[in-house]
């Protein structure tokens, strides 16, 4: 599954084997959140697989970081707490709401849309 539409990336998606084309999805997804790709210049069908988990693994690390700047920029619960990771989203840190991290992604892509 990758973010086109309404589908959202999660974290499992990419964990098969890693191939040009999973590394292009993971690309597709972290531009479509403002994530830098320019770690994919010179990417091509012929990228020895070192390289490509190379490019993987910094694709990951932004998206990870969009993922929790976009949970600071929603602002804290309506109780006033931050947010903290907490399995497929953010908990706040008083323990009582949670936002999926699909709900910031589609923030994410509406603000660099």
């Amino acid at each position: 599954m990758c973010s086109f539409g309404y589908q959202t990336y999660e974290e499992n998606d990419f964990e098969h084997e890693l191939s040009f084309e999973a590394v292009c999805e993971t690309r597709g997804f972290a531009e479509e959140i403002g994530v830098d790709t320019s770690c994919c210049m010179g990417l091509s069908e012929d990228t020895e697989v070192e390289q490509l988990a190379s490019i993987q693994a910094v694709l990951e690390d932004g998206i990870k970081e969009a993922e929790e700047a976009g949970a600071r920029e929603m602002g804290r619960c309506v109780m006033g707490y931050k947010w903290r990771p907490d399995g497929d989203g953010y908990r706040c840190e008083g323990g009582t709401h949670y936002v999926r991290r699909g709900e910031i992604h589609k923030y994410l892509k509406k603000k660099n849309s």
